[in-house]
């Protein structure tokens, strides 16, 4: 209601100026101005500016013909209340015949005057409620990492076994199961399980994958070279073409 109040406000105070000479002249204005708004604006609403154009122009045509040869052309001048005389309304120019602008273009330049201001009206308003929309709304603090087991536990001969991270040395792939050798064990130990699975559960900074079939503890690295590595209980094991790439970054950032 705001939009269509001040839109008309504008018309009214142009219809002093422009020397109306009555409310009356308002009505074709207001016809203009309603089929703009119910017929042309829509299609600008949605883009599509080829219907909306053709529109708005058939209409200030026909209220352009409306001005030059419909009653508005027949009105006495703004203060004369009157009959024209014989030589009718051209007759009241001034006596140095100058006439900055014809009545009927005036009028028809007030008409669009009040189109323009309608959409100038629409652009700021939807501006504005645009970056009221945009306005960044400060996102919730992702929820904290929960912190891994210090102790894994793992399934082998029908009991649970708990193996602490740093006690690892290296894993072994065996097909469906993995060999987890331990600082100080005699024997490896035997479990159903994945590589994959297992090295989700380890320390990323403490273990990396160097094979498609072993883990290694970083910790216990003795000796490196590109393309295979010694740990610290003697065994040497070769790192896969596919893994070389990362673990000679991790050489070159480690030396340095």
């Amino acid at each position: 209601m705001g939009l269509y109040a001040g839109v008309w406000m504008v018309l009214f105070a142009l219809s002093f100026v422009s020397g109306f000479p009555s409310w009356k002249s308002l009505l074709p204005y207001f016809v203009l101005f309603a089929l703009h708004e119910i017929l042309a604006v829509p299609f600008l609403t949605r883009k599509q500016v080829l219907p909306y154009l053709a529109l708005t122009l058939t209409f200030v045509a026909a209220f352009a013909v409306y001005c030059f040869f419909g009653e508005a052309h027949s009105l006495p001048p703004h203060g004369f209340d009157g009959p024209f005389p014989p030589g009718g309304e051209e007759d009241f120019r001034p006596e140095d015949d100058f006439r900055p602008m014809k009545p009927e273009v005036m009028r028809v330049i007030v008409g669009v005057l009040m189109l323009l201001v309608n959409l100038g009206v629409r652009a700021m308003f939807k501006s504005k409620k645009s970056a009221q929309e945009t306005v960044p709304v400060p996102l919730p603090a992702p929820a904290p990492e929960e912190p891994r087991e210090e102790v894994l536990h793992f399934k082998s001969d029908y009991r649970t076994v708990p193996v602490r991270p740093e006690e690892i040395v290296y894993v072994e792939s065996m097909s469906e199961y993995i060999k987890i050798h331990r600082e100080g064990d005699a024997a490896p130990l035997v479990v159903l399980y994945s590589l994959k699975h297992l090295m989700e559960q380890l320390p990323a900074q403490q273990f990396m994958r160097i094979h498609r079939s072993y883990i290694i503890s970083l910790a216990h690295i003795r000796e490196a070279s590109r393309t295979s590595v010694t740990l610290s209980d003697g065994t040497s094991l070769p790192v896969g073409e596919m893994y070389r790439p990362a673990f000679r970054e991790y050489l070159q950032d480690f030396s340095a």
